[in-house]
């Protein structure tokens, strides 16, 4: 039987499953790797590296497994960004540089997969949020930062919302990313959408706060 893409709610599923310490039955090494990953951010300080370690091998392995999955590719990108937070500086630009060529890997493989242009939004609009005189600090002590930008977020939220179901994340990033290119009408409508879906888990949760807060600065509510 051939593997479902990996969708924004499954993706969402295992890490608040995982997070919540749910047990489950992983069907593959991306799911594992989800499911660990998802884990990190509420395990004890010392537990995160070891668990960020299993994380990452069993990305690595879903990759090795299946060189030609999208899914594989795309899991890996996620579990490199949720480890990164809890790397220093020189690591996470070193993920930075990683996690975009994984997604370019996964968006060649299958240029639908709606939760790989996503987390491609969320990586260009990470970056470009970065001041300048913080990215020039950077780039000063660990070389050239991958190039991002506001606008190629925008796109690639609108292309996951177009080949995918649209989720509450879906509206608040892209509103994050049309506020900072000054199309404020637009940002506001994004945000309010988001803020006028039902959320169905953590993520949601953080993507309507995200949302309200961003709303907030824009004059609104």
């Amino acid at each position: 039987m051939a593997r479902q893409p990996l969708s924004l709610q499954k993706a969402v599923a295992l890490i608040t499953l995982a997070g919540a310490g749910v047990l489950f039955a992983a069907d593959s090494a991306a799911d594992r790797a989800l499911a660990m990953a998802g884990q990190i951010p509420d395990a004890a300080a010392t537990e995160r590296p070891e668990l960020a370690r299993q994380a990452l091998a069993e990305a690595e392995r879903a990759v090795a497994e299946s060189p030609n999955s999208a899914q594989s590719h795309l899991a890996l990108a996620i579990v490199l960004g949720r480890v990164s937070e809890i790397q220093p500086p020189n690591k996470r630009l070193e993920a930075a540089r990683r996690i975009r060529e994984e997604l370019d890997i996964a968006l060649r493989l299958d240029p639908k997969e709606p939760l790989a242009w996503h987390v491609l939004g969320r990586w260009h609009l990470e970056l470009a949020i970065l001041p300048p005189v913080v990215r020039s600090l950077a780039e000063t002590f660990f070389g050239k930062l991958p190039e991002a930008s506001a606008e190629e977020a925008e796109t690639a939220f609108r292309n996951s919302m177009q080949h995918g179901p649209v989720r509450i994340a879906n509206h608040s990033e892209l509103g994050r990313a049309l506020a900072l290119l000054g199309k404020t009408r637009e940002a506001h409508a994004e945000f309010e959408k988001a803020l006028s879906l039902p959320a169905k888990n953590r993520e949601d949760e953080d993507a309507r706060q995200r949302a309200r807060l961003a709303l907030e600065q824009l004059g609104g509510r």
